[in-house]
């Protein structure tokens, strides 16, 4: 079997210190879940928690700019439906989040991240990270984030699963490969956006279990 998407909740909000969402329905099995957040005139942001425990980061986190922080965080085997929280300190302004949750299935539960890519900040359109996966036929999720500068579109090795924000706000877009980068090696995400504005970009890929064969020894004993 491979990794397949499941499906992804998000949500934001203005003026407040923290977002809480519901994450998604997970069935199947060997499941992974990924929360990108984006929070924006915040002095320091914190990982955010899924079914009250903190996730790890994949990476590490961007500044996009110096109040503006990009992170992109897992649990494996996740429990259903379960809240998301993301949470910021201080304020510089008036201040938001923006945050996305999907999960897949069939993907590998240790090892997690496979590899992980970076690309800005910066104000260049288009944007794009590469991704070194090792092991065939992992998946790539990417988020790209920034201020006002016209939205941001999924472009070129992105399938895009939420896009939060527009044309004049701070904008988050996260995606995935839609499918497996095999063999293993260097995988392009793009993003486009409307420019004159920072932007960053974070990305991370995951392994699907590892395929099991019976002895066939056995059938001559």
């Amino acid at each position: 079997m491979a990794i397949a998407f499941g499906a992804a909740t998000s949500s934001s909000n203005t003026s407040s210190s923290s977002l809480t969402f519901a994450g998604p329905t997970v069935t199947g099995s060997d499941t992974i879940l990924w929360v990108s957040q984006y929070l924006y005139r915040f002095t320091a942001a914190a990982a955010p928690t899924y079914n009250g425990v903190a996730m790890t980061l994949a990476g590490s986190q961007m500044s996009v700019e110096s109040n503006r922080f990009l992170g992109l965080y897992y649990v494996v085997n996740p429990v259903s439906g379960a809240n998301v929280v993301i949470s910021g300190t201080g304020s510089d302004g008036t201040r938001g989040i923006r945050g996305v949750a999907s999960y897949y299935t069939v993907a590998k539960q240790t090892g997690v991240p496979d590899a992980t890519g970076s690309a800005g900040p910066n104000t260049t359109s288009p944007l794009t990270a590469s991704t070194t996966t090792v092991l065939d036929n992992s998946w790539v999720v990417a988020v790209s984030a920034g201020p006002k500068n016209g939205g941001i579109t999924a472009s070129t090795g992105v399938t895009s699963r939420a896009n939060l924000g527009g044309s004049g706000e701070d904008t988050l877009n996260f995606g995935d490969s839609n499918g497996p980068k095999t063999p293993a090696g260097a995988y392009s995400t793009t993003f486009t956006h409307g420019g004159g504005d920072t932007v960053g970009q974070v990305t991370a890929s995951f392994g699907p279990v590892a395929t099991s064969f019976p002895d066939l020894r056995l059938a001559f004993l």
